[in-house]
């Protein structure tokens, strides 16, 4: 029987600790959307991720996780967040949040841009408080570990937050 036929189902962790977890976001949603229950996923941040084996969750994949997921309150995923390159005036993850979430565990998930991934973080997820990444990386010789961006991305969703409550004080809406 699949796992997708048990519709209540409200936790899962699939461990991945090889990389041998080749989920996609067209797989993720498919799963999720018989999962609606969900509150606690564990979905590959475990895993240690070399070339050619990488995560293939986008950003995108995680908000249609959260769309078809609205009372998840735990959540580690292994993704790719490389496709968040810059920040824009669009509203990150077409406007899905999950307010339960408030700490994150990515493990060794893909990144290039901090401040845009925290900036998508801060959307989708407005009481992120933590992002959980692995600190030990089995690529030597990168020009800045993705463990040292997750950091920055930690310390600017931080930033972010406090300055969305400045402007929410600024404009009397608490």
């Amino acid at each position: 029987m699949p796992l997708s036929s048990f519709c209540t189902l409200e936790e899962l962790t699939l461990p991945s600790h090889s990389a041998n977890l080749t989920i996609n976001d067209q797989d993720l949603v498919r799963a999720m959307k018989s999962w609606p229950k969900l509150k606690k996923l564990r979905l590959g941040d475990e895993a240690t991720w070399v070339t050619p084996a990488r995560p293939q969750i986008t950003l995108d994949g995680f908000a249609s996780l959260l769309l078809h997921c609205p009372d998840l309150r735990t959540l580690g995923i292994g993704m790719d967040a490389t496709s968040y390159s810059v920040v824009t005036p669009e509203v990150p993850g077409g406007g899905v949040t999950n307010t339960k979430i408030t700490t994150l565990s990515v493990g060794e998930s893909l990144i290039d841009n901090p401040l845009a991934v925290a900036a998508f973080l801060s959307s989708v997820l407005p009481n992120l408080k933590n992002i959980l990444y692995t600190k030990f990386e089995v690529v030597p010789h990168q020009t800045e570990r993705r463990h040292e961006k997750w950091a920055r991305a930690a310390t600017y969703l931080r930033d972010v937050h406090m300055i969305k409550k400045q402007e929410r004080v600024r404009l009397g809406i608490h």
